[in-house]
């Protein structure tokens, strides 16, 4: 598990830009091309569409919602997953799925199969209510929409 320090400042990976000596853009380099965005910069519209479609009791829960989780073991995983967003930042910011190179995972007790999925999940259920206690709801809607991958290299 990371401690407070880690926790309090995850690392994004940002670009790297080159500049020519009077300051014009030469490129760009990166794996992932992230632009930061602040919550106040985000379309409400937004921030509702992601809250309808991936947490919808996002504002009631403390990083973990029980409801979901039931629903998603009853639907055996049919009728969508059971993480929350803090859950989701956890994952992506932590690398909580075995194989993923991170501080969380030491090799042991990481396999797969029932007992791989448990510990992953566990892992991820702590961090998400760390998470909660250490930043408000906006920031980690802003830490989500910075680091969640949308796919073709869209963040």
């Amino acid at each position: 598990m990371p401690n407070l320090r880690t926790l309090e400042n995850p690392k994004s990976e940002l670009a790297s830009e080159v500049y020519s000596a009077d300051g014009v853009l030469l490129g760009k380099y990166f794996r992932e091309n992230r632009t930061p965005a602040e919550y106040r910069d985000l379309p409400q519209n937004l921030v509702d569409a992601l809250v309808a479609t991936e947490d919808v009791r996002f504002e009631q829960h403390s990083g973990i919602d029980f409801k979901s989780i039931m629903r998603a073991v009853a639907g055996l995983g049919r009728s969508g997953g059971g993480s929350t967003l803090s859950q989701q930042v956890a994952k992506v910011l932590f690398k909580t799925r075995p194989g993923e190179a991170s501080n969380l995972n030491d090799g042991k007790l990481n396999g797969g199969g029932k007992l791989g999925l448990l510990i992953t999940k566990t892992k991820e259920w702590l961090l998400a209510i760390r998470l909660e206690r250490n930043y408000t709801k906006r920031e980690i809607m802003r830490m989500y929409l910075n680091t969640v991958d949308f796919g073709s290299n869209a963040y």
